[in-house]
């Protein structure tokens, strides 16, 4: 077994993993919470961003998902999968949990790796969001008049 694969099995093993499924499942019944944690997100992005190459696009991915799911503009994605998503992003923005992210390089290893695997765990979930959005994004730009003189 490798060493990141170790990281990942302690990660989602652990208590404050299990926590965090909790919390996820509890944040998705409050707008306002969510939108605190979408600011947390946006914040942990911001100031980890040179660390986090490879899940930067996935985080991003899943805070939008979590955000149209509480709105209730995307439901097509079952309650466990969501749920799992949100989780992701609390063990994120969390700075203890299964390896602390004041543990240089392990504490942000455990935190991409939690993100990776439940990507590729709902991959086919993320894949129908993604189309969903592709699709409202072109309903919103069919719906938008042309200027009538774009030069002006």
């Amino acid at each position: 077994m490798s060493k990141r694969q170790r990281i990942l099995n302690r990660a989602i093993n652990s208590g404050f993993f299990r926590y965090a499924l909790q919390r996820g499942a509890s944040l998705l019944a409050d707008y306002k919470s969510i939108d605190q944690l979408y600011g947390d997100v946006h914040y942990h992005l911001t100031n980890r961003n040179g660390q986090l190459r490879k899940a930067t696009e996935e985080i991003k991915l899943f805070a939008e998902m979590v955000v149209a799911y509480a709105k209730g503009k995307y439901t097509g994605i079952p309650w466990s999968s969501i749920t799992m998503i949100t989780a992701g992003l609390v063990y994120f923005i969390s700075p203890i949990d299964a390896i602390p992210d004041f543990i240089p390089v392990a504490g942000l290893v455990d935190d991409i790796s939690v993100i990776l695997w439940i990507y590729n765990s709902l991959k086919h979930e993320i894949d129908k969001f993604k189309d969903w959005k592709l699709h409202e994004e072109q309903t919103i730009l069919d719906r938008e008049e042309p200027d009538k003189n774009p030069i002006e």
